[in-house]
Parts: C-alpha cells; sequence; structure tokens
C-alpha cells in the first residue's frame, strides 16, 4: 500500500467551531500534520486521518480521565454482546469516532473523571444505538463520510436489538467479568 501526505483538506471543517475538545493547541497540532493519502484498488485514493486519531488519543487521558477505560469498556461490550459474530457491523473503527464525539461534547476533564465512568459509557451505548438505528455514524473528521453507509441493514437491526436488551439489564454483563 502506497501512501503520502498531504496538506489537512481546506474543505472539511475541523475542528468545529465552538468547541472545547479538543484544545486549539492540538487542533493546530493535528491540522499542521497534515493527512495520509492511501491508495485504493483501481487506482483510487483515499484519506486517512490515521495520524490525526494517534494524535488524538496521545495523552488523552493526562488529566486522570477514564476515555481509554470507557473505550476499552465499549471494545468489550461490542465483541461480547452486540456484535458476537464474526461479521462485526459495529467496528472498532466506528467505537473510535463514537469516542472521539462525545470528548468533544463532554469536553471538561471533570466529565471524564472515574466516578462518571457509567455515564459516559452509557452516553456511549445511545450513541452506538442511535446511530444504527438511523444508519449513520459520521467520521470524526470528516463527517460527509458515513461510517455505517455500506453495512448491513439486517445486522444493525440485530445490534440494535442486542443493545436495547442490554441496557434493560447491564449488570449482567458486569457479573460475568
Amino acid at each position: 500500500m502506497e501512501e503520502g501526505y498531504t496538506p489537512f483538506p481546506s474543505n472539511i471543517q475541523w475542528p468545529r467551531r465552538n468547541t472545547k475538545w479538543p484544545s486549539p493547541a492540538k487542533a493546530d497540532d493535528i491540522r499542521r500534520m497534515g493527512v495520509q493519502t492511501v491508495a485504493k484498488k483501481n487506482f483510487d485514493w483515499a484519506i486517512s486521518f490515521v495520524k490525526a486519531e494517534k494524535k488524538l488519543i496521545e495523552n488523552i487521558d493526562s488529566d486522570g480521565g477514564c476515555r481509554k477505560k470507557s473505550h476499552r469498556i465499549m471494545k468489550k461490550l461490542n465483541e461480547d454482546v452486540w456484535c458476537d459474530t464474526t461479521r462485526r457491523v459495529i467496528t472498532s473503527y466506528c467505537l473510535k469516532n463514537i469516542l472521539f464525539w462525545e470528548c468533544e461534547d463532554s469536553p471538561s476533564s471533570e466529565d471524564w473523571s472515574v466516578d462518571k465512568l457509567s455515564v459516559r459509557v452509557t452516553s456511549m451505548i445511545e450513541r452506538v444505538k442511535k446511530a444504527a438505528q438511523a444508519r449513520r455514524l459520521t467520521m470524526y473528521f470528516n463527517p460527509a463520510v458515513n461510517l455505517l453507509q455500506d453495512k448491513d441493514c439486517r445486522e444493525l437491526d440485530i445490534a440494535v436489538k442486542k443493545i436495547s436488551d442490554f441496557m434493560l439489564r447491564p449488570q449482567s454483563f458486569f457479573e460475568k467479568l
């Protein structure tokens, strides 16, 4: 796979106005880093935000927060409860974007204190459920991209049902851990 780096696309409005996450300094660093262009099939190219994503995650819990722990819990729930088949309709990448959206909407350190872990995870679960119901999860760096666009609707419906069932009795999952 051939890769190159290009400036951050000017047509992508990131970071969004009036957001408090990430910090202006981190957002500037990310824009300066640029994006990768990745060769795809048939001589097509795609923009990859992998460097930007890594930069966002770097030191994400330097304030003692529970962002990474929330993300790990979401991945475990996805693997063991919602999409426990070989074909994961909700991917790890989807969950990473859910985390980024949650961080933007709940930017303060207080929002991510360890005593708020259940609040954050519950909010992220609701985001996944709403996205699956709407068949739309926008990519954090490029909201024009729908991460669920090519997903099987039946599989999404199954995931929604499993999430709904889980939310009725979440303690049953945690008792197994």
